[in-house]
């Protein structure tokens, strides 16, 4: 039990790491795409979009990570500071959501495993 808690709070101090050093960037820049985490607010070709945090968490988590694949159990454990329950789906509504507002094209799902942001 010891050793499992030491290694959970190593993993629990590298992913607040991670949120605050996404947070902190000014602007993240893509084609038609611009997010700025500081200012809680993403832009389609300069217009707002207008997005649930939770779909501002995601996309920030995802876009931070330019072409890696997530499941959707890591990208859960990305943005929230929640256990995964296997049988909740409101992350893959959420997904549905944020990929009409700003293009299937930007997020796609790579059959059998996850996600990934693409831009």
């Amino acid at each position: 039990d010891y050793i499992i808690e030491k290694i959970m709070s190593v993993l629990t101090g590298e992913k607040i790491l991670l949120k605050s050093d996404i947070s902190n960037r000014d602007e993240l820049h893509f084609d038609k795409l611009t997010i700025c985490p500081s200012q809680r607010k993403a832009y389609l070709n300069g217009t707002e979009i207008f997005l649930t945090t939770k779909e501002l968490d995601l996309l920030i988590f995802l876009a931070s990570h330019n072409g890696q694949v997530f499941t959707i159990r890591q990208i859960y454990e990305g943005i929230t500071d929640e256990p995964f329950v296997e049988t909740y789906k409101s992350l893959e509504s959420c997904l549905y959501r944020l990929r009409k507002k700003i293009g299937a094209d930007m997020i796609l799902n790579v059959r059998g495993f996850g996600y990934k942001f693409n831009a």
